[in-house]
């Protein structure tokens, strides 16, 4: 492949939690870090990391299926941050599945770094907006951001 997803994976390769310090908020940090986590799962899956990128990764995929690119924790995470109550919680948890969803497909249909870039591109629109945060702003700005994934054309 000429258009290699290691071109680029670092730009979003977050794997922990990010904070928000940056001034874009705790929705945008939790976008960088999900869609990093996706970014790293799909290019180990198709294994466009190669051997260099293996990093001693062995045994990496024993995670749970329902729960592959660890969403609850990124949305639990999320909703403590902004106070939200149980169902804002539902909700939060619902956008972030959708928008890990949407990262996903594009990367597996189309494993190449402008891909990769198109995902970072929706994430930085999102943080650029700078709005006040509570549940519902973060729960607009994800499915925002998915609508902006799903609807990507190259």
């Amino acid at each position: 492949m000429s258009n290699d997803i290691r071109a680029r994976l670092s730009g979003v390769g977050a794997t922990g939690r990010i904070s928000a310090g940056n001034g874009r908020g705790q929705t945008h940090a939790a976008l960088t870090s999900l869609a990093g986590r996706v970014a790293e799962q799909v290019a180990h899956s198709l294994e466009l990391l190669g051997g260099s990128g293996d990093g001693g990764s062995r045994g990496r995929n024993f995670i749970q299926p329902g729960d592959l690119y660890d969403v609850r924790r990124q949305s639990n995470e999320l909703a403590r941050e902004l106070g939200a109550d149980a169902a804002q919680s539902a909700r939060l948890n619902r956008a972030l599945d959708r928008f890990a969803e949407a990262c996903a497909t594009l990367i597996a249909a189309q494993p190449a770094a402008f891909s990769v870039e198109r995902v970072r591109a929706v994430v930085e629109e999102q943080g650029a907006n700078g709005a006040a945060e509570n549940a519902e702003s973060a729960c607009a700005a994800i499915e925002h951001a998915s609508r902006a994934v799903e609807e990507a054309r190259w």
